[in-house]
């Protein structure tokens, strides 16, 4: 596993914990590592949806959009509360 993978998925395991700031912190260290990932974007996006930061939210997932991230749906549905990551 790339390590920049690693950090995201280490901020999906803190939302679902409700650590939001760690989230951020581990999403936003998994997308320098792998800035081509669209969705390392995505999950940032996710993680500033979390921690209240809608300005870098919209950011991140008009960056995994540009970037052709495949599952934007699902996305836009967490952003509405029809689907959550939390535990």
């Amino acid at each position: 596993m790339k390590r920049s993978h690693a950090w995201s998925s280490a901020a999906v395991v803190a939302i679902k914990l409700g650590d939001d700031a760690r989230a951020v912190e581990f999403a936003e260290k998994g997308w320098e590592l792998g800035r081509s990932d669209p969705a390392l974007a995505a999950n940032l996006a996710v993680a500033y949806h979390y921690a209240g930061r809608i300005k870098d939210r919209d950011r991140m997932y008009e960056q995994a959009r540009r970037m052709k991230y495949d599952s934007l749906d699902t996305i836009d549905k967490i952003f509405r509360d029809e689907i959550t990551v939390r535990a």
